[in-house]
C-alpha cells in the first residue's frame, strides 16, 4: 500500500501514466530487505514510475534475459550506487568510502546514471 502511494505521487509529480505492477516486482516488494527503508522504496517507486529497469527483475520491467552482462551489471552497480545513497541519506564522502570509490570514479558513475546526489539527502 505504502508503494502504490509513494507510486501516484511520483506519476502525479512527473506527469507519467501509472505502470501496472506486474507479478515479479509485487515479488520484489514483498521480498526486498529496504535497507533504506521508507526513502529506499520511495526511491524506487520513482524509478518504476520513470519505467527504468531493474536488472533484478525478468520480463518488461527489468529487462529480458538477451540483455549483455556488462550492461546487467552496470545496472546492478547503479542500484548498489542508489541504495548505499539512500542509507546514508546522501552523504558523498561515506559513499565513496563505503563502496571504495575513487572521487572521479564515484563522481563519473553518478553522471552516467544520472543519479543526483540530492536526492537522496534529507
Amino acid at each position: 500500500m505504502l508503494f502504490q502511494h509513494f507510486l501516484i505521487n511520483a506519476c502525479a509529480r512527473l506527469r507519467r501514466p501509472i505502470p501496472k505492477i506486474s507479478v515479479p516486482v509485487h515479488e520484489y516488494l514483498l521480498h526486498h530487505a529496504w535497507p533504506g527503508n521508507v526513502r529506499e522504496l520511495e526511491h524506487y517507486a520513482d524509478r518504476f514510475a520513470l519505467g527504468l529497469e531493474d536488472a533484478r527483475l525478468p520480463g518488461p520491467a527489468g529487462g529480458d534475459d538477451s540483455q549483455a552482462l556488462a550492461d546487467r551489471v552496470e545496472a546492478y552497480g547503479a542500484e548498489i550506487i542508489r541504495e548505499t545513497l539512500s542509507l546514508i541519506h546522501g552523504d558523498a564522502k561515506a559513499a565513496m568510502e563505503k563502496l571504495k570509490l575513487a572521487r572521479k570514479t564515484f563522481y563519473d558513475k553518478l553522471a552516467r546514471h544520472r543519479i543526483r546526489i540530492d536526492d537522496f539527502r534529507k
